[in-house]
């Protein structure tokens, strides 16, 4: 599978009461990859990786309009990291669709897929804005 592969180590506080990596603590790490893959971590980066970097005073915001999460088996905990892929499969004027695979250590088959729709809204206003141009070539870039 192509995309962006970022490994995630798990924790033990996202275990529930029955062994396996809770559903919560999954959307949790979905966000971490999708933070880690895509985002640039300060404001020296962000012309290099084409996103704004995440920051409260940052002009324009990125929020997830929709989330879709298919639990195909359970996730159970281990200490060799997750790989979660990313990919980028629709980009429009204000938003675009990032996709998920999570795959315990070694494993072909995908445990959990799932896809984000992310709006970009201006910070001052509250409202959608076309996504800046860096982040458009960026996102185009890795398009599935």
């Amino acid at each position: 599978m192509t995309g962006i592969p970022v490994r995630l180590q798990l924790r033990w506080g996202d275990l529930d009461a029955f062994g396996h990596v809770n559903n919560a603590a999954v959307v949790r790490l979905l966000e971490e990859a999708r933070t880690r893959g895509l985002w640039a971590p300060d404001a020296d980066d962000a012309d290099e990786a084409g996103f704004p970097r995440l920051a409260a005073d940052s002009p324009v915001w990125s929020v997830v309009a929709d989330l879709q999460v298919t639990y195909r088996r359970q996730l159970d905990y281990e200490h060799s990291p997750i790989t979660v892929m990313l990919t980028v499969s629709t980009v429009s004027g204000a938003s675009c669709t990032i996709g998920y695979a999570v795959f315990a250590d070694g494993e072909k088959d995908p445990r959990v897929t799932a896809s984000t729709t992310i709006v970009t809204v201006d910070r001052e206003t509250g409202r959608p804005c076309r996504l800046p141009e860096a982040m458009r070539s960026a996102l185009e870039a890795l398009r599935a």
